[in-house]
């Protein structure tokens, strides 16, 4: 499966982009759509741990929920981070929700 997390913030030392460079300074279209399948995907595995935004060190959730659709894979906090700040994914994977 393809993981949507490949960011440094929620992979760190993987060498991989910063979230921040796919912040959007507005909402764009398909948005709310892309939120609802994220949040929606089936569960896969939970663990008990205290979920924290990254940036303003907000607590999100307390507990982390692994979720997939069968092609990617995810944790549930990506939604927040796509509402919250705007965030773009992979266009094939955005592509995909909003056709």
């Amino acid at each position: 499966m393809k993981y949507l997390g490949k960011y440094d913030e929620l992979s760190p030392g993987k060498n991989y982009p910063s979230m921040k460079n796919f912040f959007s300074e507005r909402p764009y279209n398909g948005q709310e759509k892309i939120i609802h399948y994220l949040r929606n995907g089936k569960e896969d595995m939970c663990r008990m741990e205290v979920a924290k935004d990254i940036f303003s060190g907000k607590i999100i959730s307390n507990e982390m929920i692994g979720m997939n659709d069968g092609e990617y894979t995810w944790f549930d906090t990506l939604a927040y981070y796509v509402e919250k700040y705007n965030l773009r994914l992979p266009k094939e994977f955005e592509d995909k929700i909003l056709k």
